[in-house]
């Protein structure tokens, strides 16, 4: 699982694995690790201290292959822990996460009490995207441009096909390039869509696109099929903005 987290204290927001998610609905925390502090935090899910209740965490990918999940019985090895060790006991009734998270009573223990627990202290190692293997991970804005230069901009590309699809915890745009100077397709996925248009071009018999452009910014990425020098949610032709951008060559 991948998520977008807001940092209240620096008013800032960063991207983490989820490690770990305690409870369900509008009351669900989650243990990621902060990039700038190098430390594994307890994310609330909702900012219950605000007027009108925002998300302070947003999933980009639920996907959770090698998660576990523990409740009532299995939670007794924790609750033992905490009563040999002088812990206040964290009623739990639901936990998903790694084994190494779950198996960890220690670190639970100073997660829930704390907050805040340094990723040198506890053993516990920083996960990758699973599937590393067969996508690139547009994460920075180096890394768009980097990509935008091997792509030639866009230019002379046609976009073939976008397919859209929600799983009831984020939602995915999965684009298909074919660019006449790279010869080929390329597959963009664009993860935690926040907002999408898709507009036919004004001459059928010229599909081509002339430019792009490609920007991130707090922890969002936003593609428009035309030069902009910032995300334009009022731009009148085809835009995506979403939590993250994955690509790959198809053929």
């Amino acid at each position: 699982m991948f998520v977008r987290v807001f940092d209240q204290k620096r008013n800032t927001y960063y991207r983490s694995m989820a490690y770990a998610v305690l409870g369900s609905g509008l009351e669900q925390q989650y243990i990621v690790l902060d990039p700038h502090t190098h430390c594994f935090e307890l994310a609330d899910y909702l900012d219950n201290q605000s007027q009108s209740p925002r998300a302070l965490v947003d999933v980009i990918q639920s996907e959770c292959s090698g998660f576990l999940t523990y409740h009532g019985a299995q939670m007794l090895k924790y609750k033992h822990f905490c009563k040999i060790n002088g812990y206040e006991f964290a009623d739990i009734r639901d936990l998903k996460g790694y084994p190494e998270v779950l198996e960890n009573s220690e670190f639970l223990a100073d997660i829930f009490a704390g907050k805040c627990v340094p990723l040198e202290t506890c053993g516990i190692p920083e996960k990758t995207f699973p599937d590393a293997v067969q996508w690139n991970y547009i994460l920075t804005q180096a890394d768009a441009d980097a990509f935008m230069k091997q792509f030639s901009g866009f230019h002379d590309s046609i976009l073939e096909a976008v397919r859209y699809c929600e799983d009831g915890h984020s939602a995915a745009a999965y684009a298909v390039f074919e660019n006449c100077e790279r010869s080929g397709a390329t597959e963009l996925c664009f993860e935690g869509v926040q907002m999408m248009r898709i507009k036919s071009p004004a001459l059928v018999c010229f599909r081509n696109i002339s430019d792009a452009s490609l920007i991130l910014e707090n922890e969002t990425v936003f593609w428009a099929d035309a030069s902009l020098k910032k995300p334009d949610e009022s731009y009148d032709g085809s835009f995506i903005r979403a939590l993250c951008l994955k690509w790959r060559k198809i053929r």
